[in-house]
């Protein structure tokens, strides 16, 4: 039995997943809109991937779109989720029951922590 499983958190494995989605889909894209049968079509699909220079290109960018993605997303989730907070203190709503919001949401324990600090700095 596995006991050290990392917790998985809504702000670390989300845009992980989006990156890898979306690294499907511009594979699939490309592809599909190629025109041609078969394995060729999987070649010039990396091709264009690759900006017309050839197929390793399309495949280093398709591996690094997911972590271009995962890059940007992290930071983001963490600014909408504290902003949220700080939204939901400036419409009125009472400051110890948006910190006991937060406990439940899916969210790392450092993005919880600075959730709490901005509810407990954001002037009514």
């Amino acid at each position: 039995m596995i006991t050290n499983m990392p917790k998985l958190t809504l702000d670390k494995t989300l845009p992980k997943a989006i990156g890898i989605a979306a690294a499907c889909v511009m594979y699939l894209a490309s592809k599909y809109s190629s025109g041609i049968p078969g394995a060729a079509s999987t070649t010039k699909g990396l091709k264009t991937m690759g900006f017309g220079m050839n197929m390793e290109a399309g495949l280093v960018t398709l591996g690094g779109t997911p972590l271009v993605i995962s890059a940007i997303g992290e930071p983001t989730i963490s600014r909408l989720a504290v902003n949220g907070v700080r939204k939901r203190i400036l419409h009125g709503e009472d400051r110890e029951a948006v910190i006991a919001d937060i406990e439940k949401y899916p969210f790392s324990d450092e993005l919880k922590a600075r959730m709490r600090e901005t509810a407990r700095a954001t002037s009514e």
